[in-house]
């Protein structure tokens, strides 16, 4: 994909863009930048952090997930891609196969440079 925006649907973002570190926004895809060494070492400190204290909290029913796992807020026309989504409890109810369809209960974007 060249640096042009390109308009799709939010069904054709979906299946074609969702997956390789696009969002979407206003029906317009977006070129997410390239990551540092840096931030993907952060990314993974992070994600190890919240998963060990699931693990040792089992009651919390908590989850990590991250880019290039989309979250969708109702009424914005746009899917987002965060470094770390963080869904716990009842809230994973809105956890899907694609995606999470409303907010999660700890969103982190890291930027590191």
């Amino acid at each position: 994909m060249t640096s042009e925006k390109v308009s799709v649907s939010a069904e054709e973002y979906l299946a074609i863009y969702a997956d390789k570190h696009y969002e979407w926004v206003d029906g317009e895809v977006i070129a997410m930048s390239p990551v540092l060494l840096i931030h993907e070492l952060l990314v993974i400190y992070l994600k190890q952090l919240f998963t060990t204290y699931f693990a040792l909290h089992p009651n919390m029913n908590g989850i990590v997930v991250g880019d290039p796992f989309t979250m969708h807020l109702p009424n914005i026309p746009s899917y987002r891609q965060p470094d770390i989504q963080v869904i716990i409890g009842e809230n994973r109810r809105n956890l899907t196969e694609k995606g999470m369809m409303g907010a999660c209960d700890i969103c982190i974007e890291v930027t590191a440079f």
